[in-house]
């Protein structure tokens, strides 16, 4: 007990101290080694066990798929089609703009590549229509979450690879939530707009863009929306596995963008590949570093301990949820959410095992919780990029976003209280599975 405390307490001192997350775990982890008079070679050997899995190879195709799509006239294929489905109601470009979201989350699985790529065309149009910086810059922020929750999903894959659980049934579990997510959000939008009586509806093209029919539009978009049609469709029917379908995914995505419509030139390859590395270099720093972190705290017994705690409060099934979207709403506000899965999920899991909750139902709320941390400050990522992107301070744009982050919270919150809701498409495709 008194070395978990030990380890831990270092853990948060070091972040207090503003030492970068993949160094605090590390040296924390050392630190417990050394107490237990272990081989200090199990930092190396347990970091490379943290990132040797099958299942994780398919972060780099995810984020390289994102990142592609950000870059090349994809994501304006996608803002035309969510203007073709909403532009025209009341509040339509926020609207737009969730939409948009809400598909850009079925093809990459990336919030803060939703964030940076529709950032820079949106918020300035809504400005112009009537939105304070501040609401545009939060209600982007906001809806970019919902691609860590609609599949693809790459905390989803994250989680799948950590807890041994299904990629297939936490994609399929993602979907309910992520759209009533995307619904209360419109419905958020729409009450703002009336109540600021501006944005009536119409396209969000500017004057000097040539006019497209909607039909032209919806043309345009279908090969687009082969992209998460291959993904899902080949994980769910078991063609591929999550890496495969990452990697088909990309490769389709390359092709169309780099060959069909020349987005992208050949001199400019080299310079994407290289940018993609570095972004993918970021997250497997922190999975490398949360190995051995998460490592030590089960042989010290965290685990156990948690789920003896578990018992010894005679906890339902409900009041256990709502501790972990607690605990997580904590953690992600202050940590990432991939090395938080992977630290802090197990330990919840013998708890949650302890109790008949279903992992996929506990990976299904974690995710959502750690969503909503990209949009909290001071960690929260999205909200930083596009208070950036606003020009606007991050505090000011906060009381924007909280509408947002309650409304995520409570589906939260609603997913706890109902394991029927977060499991009722997986029981679809696999009632044998899930009774």
């Amino acid at each position: 007990m008194t070395a978990i405390i030990i380890v831990f307490g270092l853990f948060l001192g070091l972040l207090v101290l503003r030492v970068p997350v993949a160094v605090s775990l590390v040296l924390s982890a050392f630190v417990g080694i050394l107490m237990e008079g272990l081989d200090p070679v199990n930092v190396v050997s347990q970091s490379y066990r943290g990132i040797d899995s099958y299942t994780l190879l398919a972060v780099p195709f995810f984020l390289a798929l994102g990142f592609l799509i950000s870059r090349t006239s994809v994501f304006e294929r996608l803002l035309d089609l969510a203007a073709v489905i909403v532009g025209s109601v009341r509040g339509g470009l926020g609207h737009v703009n969730i939409v948009n979201s809400m598909l850009f989350a079925g093809l990459s699985g990336s919030a803060v590549a939703d964030t940076s790529s529709e950032g820079p065309v949106i918020i300035p149009l809504m400005r112009k229509r009537g939105y304070s910086f501040e609401y545009a810059a939060a209600i982007t922020a906001a809806t970019s979450t919902i691609g860590l929750i609609i599949p693809p999903s790459i905390l989803m894959v994250v989680y799948a690879a950590t807890n041994n659980t299904s990629v297939a049934a936490l994609f399929a579990a993602g979907f309910l939530p992520g759209i009533l997510i995307g619904l209360v959000f419109l419905v958020i939008n729409y009450r703002e707009a009336k109540r600021k009586n501006i944005d009536y509806g119409y396209s969000h093209q500017q004057p000097d863009q040539k006019p497209r029919s909607k039909r032209e539009i919806i043309v345009r978009a279908i090969p687009v929306l082969m992209i998460p049609l291959l993904i899902i469709g080949g994980i769910r029917s078991g063609t591929f596995t999550a890496t495969e379908a990452g990697a088909i995914g990309f490769a389709y995505t390359f092709v169309l963008t780099v060959f069909i419509y020349r987005d992208i030139k050949f001199g400019q390859i080299v310079n994407f590949f290289r940018d993609t590395v570095l972004l993918y270099s970021l997250p497997m720093l922190a999975v490398a570093a949360a190995g051995p972190f998460g490592w030590m705290l089960t042989l010290l017994g965290a685990d156990t301990l948690v789920a003896d705690l578990v018992k010894s409060m005679a906890l339902t099934p409900f009041t256990f949820m709502l501790l972990v979207i607690a605990v997580f709403t904590v953690l992600g506000t202050f940590l990432d959410g991939i090395p938080a899965i992977i630290i802090f999920a197990p330990l919840f899991d013998a708890g949650a095992t302890a109790l008949g909750i279903h992992p996929v139902h506990l990976g299904v709320v974690i995710t959502i919780v750690l969503a909503i941390g990209l949009v909290t400050p001071p960690y929260g990522l999205c909200l930083l990029i596009a208070a950036r992107l606003a020009n606007t301070p991050v505090l000011r744009v906060v009381p924007a976003v909280l509408p947002f982050i309650a409304a995520e919270l409570a589906i939260a919150v609603l997913l706890a209280a109902s394991s029927d809701l977060a499991l009722f498409i997986p029981r679809l495709f696999a009632a044998d599975v899930f009774q």
